[in-house]
């Protein structure tokens, strides 16, 4: 697996993947990557995906603490659905920052 242009130390690396909405939620700190899997030969890849998806009706929106002088708002809050319909309504990379950036 790359990601970029690094590679993993082992074949039993770990990766958490953060998206649009937990980026927007950490005010940056947590980035969404774009990723994709490159195996090569025969070998087996597993893999599993567990998402984090809040309730119905939830808004998205950073936590004051997360908020200061050197971490300035980067995201108004938002509406998880509507974020969801606009990302796939796009596929585009920057689709948080068109939607919800300050």
């Amino acid at each position: 697996m790359r990601i970029l242009h690094c590679r993993f130390p082992t074949e039993q690396s770990f990766f958490f993947g953060a998206n649009g909405y937990t980026q927007a939620w950490s005010n940056g700190r947590l980035h969404a990557a774009r990723h994709r899997v490159m195996i090569s030969g025969d070998k087996e890849r597993y893999s599993c995906a567990l998402f984090l998806i809040p309730k119905e009706g939830a808004t998205i929106e950073v936590p004051d603490k997360l908020v200061d002088k050197e971490h300035p708002l980067l995201y108004r809050p938002f509406s998880f659905a509507d974020y969801i319909s606009y990302f796939v309504s796009k596929l585009s990379h920057d689709a948080l920052e068109t939607y919800a950036g300050i």
